[in-house]
């Protein structure tokens, strides 16, 4: 900060603000414009008000990560992997989860809703995962299909699932007791064909004994 404004350093109104979190809850979203070499505007395309605030990444990290959890049900998973920086997100069609979610773990943010209808504008995450939840989307084209168009170029979705010969009898005996939904258990190769049918690249699967990861570039 102080070699960037080392030239006009009288003349700054210096804030600052203890953490990201801080920042967000402080400034206006609206009045924020975020630089990232992953953007998909150019900077001559923008129109920047007066009042704005410009946002850039430190040199050697860049911006801070938007991560989705899709179903993350109480965050109690999601809350294991999350960055200290960054905003994670829970994304969770339950309101008694997304409540239990919001008093028990406030360092994460938790929004009702569902993947196939994504409440987020588009190129606006970083990663979007989904930890043993994609086998309970209704509408799995639907939803990918979102997850794409809210995902920043280069952005990185990652699925954890269970192979269907090897969910265990409580997601099938009381999968739509505790979700709403009938769960349908993909092969690795199912969900990896699916997830390239709908625009994403460089897709890798790993095989493990009772799941896999499917991870996939936007």
């Amino acid at each position: 900060m102080r070699r960037a404004g080392i030239d006009y350093w009288d003349h700054v109104d210096l804030w600052v603000h203890p953490t990201w979190r801080h920042f967000r809850e402080a400034i206006a979203r609206e009045r924020c414009y975020y630089f990232s070499a992953h953007g998909s505007r150019p900077l001559w395309d923008a129109r920047i008000p007066d009042g704005s605030c410009l946002v850039f990444g430190n040199e050697t990290g860049g911006m801070p990560a938007r991560i989705v959890d899709v179903g993350g049900g109480t965050g109690l998973t999601t809350d294991a992997f999350a960055p200290t920086d960054g905003t994670t997100i829970v994304l969770e069609p339950e309101a008694d989860k997304v409540a239990f979610g919001k008093a028990r773990r406030p360092r994460l943010k938790f929004v009702r809703g569902r993947a196939e209808d994504l409440p987020f504008p588009d190129a606006s995450l970083d990663r979007v995962v989904g930890i043993v939840s994609f086998h309970h989307v209704e509408r799995p084209d639907r939803a990918l299909d979102e997850i794409h168009r809210a995902m920043k170029p280069g952005g990185r979705l990652v699925f954890l699932e269970l192979h269907p010969d090897h969910p265990g009898l409580l997601p099938r005996l009381f999968g739509r007791h505790a979700h709403g939904t009938d769960p349908h258990f993909y092969a690795s190769d199912q969900l990896r064909d699916l997830v390239l049918a709908h625009a994403f690249r460089d897709v890798v699967v790993k095989d493990g004994v009772r799941g896999y990861f499917v991870a996939a570039t936007r």
